[in-house]
């Protein structure tokens, strides 16, 4: 059985002449039966620059997914996923949306 450990949001917003990322509001109602903790953070970024994403982890986890408005995160040639981090290179509007690090542990 999994136990949620841990659930990090981040909106990133992106404009014409700038990157933003603002937190979500309220949590998903999908997170909330799970009582994960939450920490929440805003970013900046310029279009073109580099959005770096990582995942504060709490304690050991066997799994870690990234989801972009809830739908799972893929790598592309832009998208790099390693882990605790995700980097997107030469931000763009397409790039907008809430993140979150899911992960998992050992029950």
């Amino acid at each position: 059985m999994w136990s949620w450990k841990c659930l990090l949001f981040w909106a990133v917003l992106v404009t014409a002449t700038l990157c933003t990322a603002r937190p979500s509001p309220t949590l998903p109602e999908q997170a909330q039966p799970w009582g994960a903790p939450v920490e929440v953070e805003s970013f900046l970024v310029h279009p073109g620059d580099l959005l770096q994403l990582r995942c504060r982890l709490r304690d050991d986890v066997q799994s870690i997914n990234w989801l972009r408005d809830g739908v799972q995160l893929a790598e592309s040639n832009r998208t790099r996923i390693t882990g605790e981090e995700v980097e997107v290179q030469d931000s763009v509007p397409a790039d907008s949306g809430l993140y979150a690090c899911v992960t998992s542990s050992p029950s």
